[in-house]
C-alpha cells in the first residue's frame, strides 16, 4: 500500500540527505525492522539508523532520531 511505500522512501531518503549520498544510494539501504509504530530501523553502509515518522492531516514528516531535530523530508498529499 502507499503508506508502507511512503515509508520506505521517505525513510530511505532521509538517510540519504543526512549521509550526502545519492539516489542511487536508495538500493544499500536496507529497512530491518519497525521498532514501533512511528520509527523504523534501516542499515547504511553498516550503520544502523532510526527514522521518526510524523503525521498531521496536512503533512508527513520522516527524519533521523534523535540525531536531528528538524525533518529531513516533508511530504504533502495533493488536494
Amino acid at each position: 500500500n502507499w503508506q508502507n511505500f511512503y515509508r520506505l522512501w521517505t525513510g530511505k531518503e532521509a538517510i540519504i540527505k543526512m549521509t550526502g549520498g545519492r539516489l542511487d544510494d536508495m538500493g544499500r539501504i536496507a529497512f530491518r525492522e519497525s521498532a514501533d509504530k512511528s520509527t523504523d530501523i534501516f542499515e547504511f553502509q553498516n550503520e544502523m539508523h532510526k527514522i521518526h515518522f510524523e503525521s498531521t492531516d496536512t503533512v508527513n514528516m520522516a527524519y533521523i532520531a534523535p540525531q536531528c531535530k528538524k525533518p529531513s523530508f516533508s511530504w504533502q498529499p495533493s488536494p
